[in-house]
């Protein structure tokens, strides 16, 4: 193992197109790099052309082995099945065996084709299945503050498209708005917020948002400055690191069109662990030298696995392949000679159909 306790990454995502030969790798450099639990993190609701990621990450967990795989599956938002409510749609996920849920809806990009936030009422009865069953959902909510300022947004962010200060998005603070009456609402819900909430550079409201709701957890996924923004002032990082140890979990975004997933896994935990004052940064969209947290063991040991097992809990739900191989074939149906060539041929190979 590269490092020298196991790890469970809440953060995993299957990217278009199905490439089967970098899945295998992604995974061969994970069991390499110590994983032996993940979250596969559907975004149904992101693309129109990923409307098969849910049978993705079933397939998944059905297939990987050495590696215990959740699916957090995704709702339908933005393709033919987005009519169908939204418990409808969680009700046949769970059914199928999904662990948890994953929402995209609240990155500005989908947040503005959607047109409303998950405050939302249609999201009322969803989320209450969610509390009353336990459910897990991470969150991406907002992006980093710089992308709606074009004097400080990230050359590569607004290729993607990720420059929302043209009028057109909501504004930073309201997307936050809007997570917060959700939450307000829903106090039961078991939920982690992707990429530290994109409060890295905020403390202060960090803090508050882990004092006022106690079931949030933060994920430790990276954004470009988010690790930098820790080093500015890692002893206050620290503090909060270990006051809020048991809230913390490891992720890292990796997916299997990404040939820098080692590098993040090493950022990520080398922020955590590493005894040294500083190092160099490995991640792939920064080289910079970086202070270290320096965490006490058992806090790394919370963060990078334990706070995740009691989240999801020890053992996967179970998958009902009878149900899964039905949704395979009414999607195989459904978007047959409609342009989907790869996932066509994706879904007959992997479902036997």
């Amino acid at each position: 193992m590269l490092f020298d306790r196991p790890i469970a990454d809440s953060h995993v995502h299957i990217d278009r197109p199905f490439d089967e030969k970098k899945l295998a790798e992604m995974l061969e450099e994970m069991r390499e790099i110590g994983v032996c639990d993940l979250a596969a993190q559907s975004l149904a609701a992101h693309f129109k052309y990923d409307i098969a990621q849910n049978l993705a990450v079933f397939a998944l967990k059905r297939d990987c082995k050495d590696i215990t795989v959740r699916a957090f599956a995704s709702l339908h938002e933005r393709d033919i099945y987005s009519d169908i409510p939204y418990e409808k749609q969680a009700e046949a996920l769970l059914d199928m065996g999904a662990d948890g849920f994953k929402f995209i809806q609240m990155k500005p990009d989908v947040r503005k084709h959607i047109g409303k936030g998950i405050c939302h009422e249609s999201y009322d009865k969803v989320l209450s299945l969610f509390e009353e069953r336990g459910t897990p959902m991470t969150l991406h909510t907002a992006d980093p503050d710089s992308f709606w300022d074009i004097n400080r947004v990230n050359p590569n962010a607004v290729k993607r498209g990720w420059y929302y200060g043209d009028g057109s998005y909501l504004s930073y603070n309201e997307h936050y708005e809007e997570v917060f009456r959700m939450l307000d609402k829903h106090k039961r819900l078991n939920i982690i917020l992707a990429h530290f909430f994109f409060l890295d550079e905020n403390h202060e409201e960090a803090v508050r948002v882990m004092e006022k709701y106690p079931n949030v957890r933060f994920d430790l996924t990276p954004h470009p400055r988010m690790y930098q923004s820790f080093s500015k002032d890692p002893e206050l990082w620290r503090e909060f690191f270990i006051k809020y140890s048991d809230r913390i979990i490891f992720g890292t975004d990796s997916n299997n069109e990404r040939e820098s997933n080692k590098r993040i896994y090493q950022t990520v935990y080398y922020a955590l662990t590493h005894s040294e004052k500083e190092f160099l940064m490995p991640a792939y969209y920064m080289q910079d030298m970086m202070k270290t947290l320096d965490l006490p063991e058992q806090v790394v040991d919370r963060i990078t696995y334990k706070n995740y097992l009691s989240l999801v809990g020890e053992s996967p739900a179970p998958l009902n392949e009878s149900l899964i191989g039905i949704a395979a074939k009414r999607l195989l149906s459904d978007i047959s000679g409609k342009g989907n060539e790869i996932i066509e041929k994706w879904i007959k190979e992997k479902f036997n159909l």
